[in-house]
């Protein structure tokens, strides 16, 4: 699996509707930028992409953001994306190759493998397939229907190399 695919690789992909492909939207920006990744994600997205909140999906119990969730934090922050071990996740932000790679790297640690990286994320992805930008609004879920599809079967798996909370970077390579 390539660790980077091309706009018109996903543009082809989404175009084919593939149902083991999952994009997500893995925006997040520095507090100086003055920018609000779920915000824009509201305003402008790939087609059929879900948002991943870095500042949700964390350890909330360390002093320092952002740091690695549990394995059940993580899995079930996948299942509620509908993403399952099968499918093939494109990764992008809207700053183009910022905060995708954290979670590029999330789903490494996690167990995995077939992740990629969009190249050039959704700046470049949408100055070339802007037919497949969706610029409504997510629908809201009824009161009757659950927020996250919750349709995938995601399980954590423990990488070789891994112990505890550290990992071995070279076993990802």
């Amino acid at each position: 699996m390539s660790a980077v695919v091309s706009h018109s690789w996903l543009a082809q992909s989404l175009r084919n509707a593939s149902a083991s492909l999952k994009v997500v939207d893995a925006s997040w920006y520095l507090p100086s930028q003055n920018r609000n990744a779920r915000a824009e994600y509201n305003r402008k997205r790939i087609r059929t992409a879900s948002f991943f909140d870095l500042d949700e999906v964390c350890d909330h119990a360390s002093p320092h953001p952002h740091m690695l969730p549990s394995p059940a934090q993580f899995e079930s922050a996948m299942i509620g994306l509908g993403i399952s071990n099968s499918d093939h996740v494109v990764v992008y932000d809207g700053a183009g190759l910022f905060s995708a790679a954290r979670y590029w790297w999330m789903m490494k640690y996690f167990g995995h493998d077939a992740c990629s990286v969009l190249d050039g994320g959704l700046p470049l992805f949408e100055q070339h397939n802007a037919d497949l930008i969706d610029k409504a609004p997510p629908k809201e879920p009824e009161a009757s229907e659950n927020v996250f599809p919750c349709n995938g079967d995601f399980k954590y798996v423990l990488v070789h190399g891994c112990r505890s909370a550290h990992l071995d970077m070279k076993s990802l390579c």
